[in-house]
């Protein structure tokens, strides 16, 4: 048992992990790894055998968003649906008034809010509606009898996505307000 505990921190101290940064979507990187002995003028490389991998970077997703649709529609909510692309997910952006003007930049995570005007403003007026990986949402917090833009990107990636851009847009106007007399 302790001989085991020995061997775990042993290869726990061995093992070295390090983060590469300012990479470039869509490509591969090649790595190779050398053990050496010594230091500054007396190092010694051993090149015969070494480890070696590669792994790519992400992409933005082929396939986009599409068939997208509105249903439930009323003063104050809509339901929105559409067909899923190709990516990991979906951020969707809802402008009021006026077409989406800013597209989600790559490497940035953004958090969605299915009440208008909480999600993370993207540009001015561009709030995130919806981020994640199902078909349909539906927004609360609209305005009676006013038009309302929605452009839908599909991303690969979690924490540090590419997006595919443009967006796909479409608009809906909500029902005008009932007046009780």
């Amino acid at each position: 048992m302790i001989w085991e505990v020995i061997s775990m921190f042993c290869m726990m101290v061995l093992q070295r992990f390090f983060d590469i940064s300012a990479l470039q979507p869509s490509t591969t990187y090649h790595f190779r790894v050398y053990e050496y002995n010594g230091t500054g003028a007396t190092t010694s490389y051993l090149t015969a055998s070494f480890g070696s991998g590669n792994q790519a970077t992400l992409s933005a997703p082929v396939t986009p968003t599409s068939a997208i649709n509105f249903t439930n529609v009323s003063g104050s909510t809509v339901r929105i649906n559409w067909t899923n692309g190709s990516g990991t997910g979906r951020l969707l952006l809802m402008h009021q008034g006026a077409a989406v003007d800013s597209d989600p930049p790559n490497l940035s995570f953004y958090n969605g809010n299915s009440i208008f005007g909480s999600g993370t403003e993207i540009g001015t007026g561009n709030f995130v509606i919806y981020r994640s990986t199902a078909n349909n949402i539906t927004v609360t917090n609209l305005l009676p009898a006013t038009t309302y833009h929605i452009a839908a990107y599909e991303y690969n990636g979690s924490v540090g996505p590419m997006y595919r851009v443009p967006g796909v847009t479409a608009s809906i106007t909500t029902a005008a307000a009932l007046l009780l007399r």
